[in-house]
């Protein structure tokens, strides 16, 4: 699911979300992923 997706889905900015996922990626909440089988 792409960050945009996800933000639409969540009813948010993809900017507020982008910045939230970036936050917890740098403090090892969750792990990005690309290609075939980011979700």
């Amino acid at each position: 699911m792409s960050v945009g997706d996800l933000a639409r889905y969540l009813k948010v900015s993809r900017q507020n979300l982008s910045g939230l996922l970036s936050r917890m990626e740098r403090d090892g909440h969750v792990k990005g992923a690309t290609g075939a089988h980011a979700w």
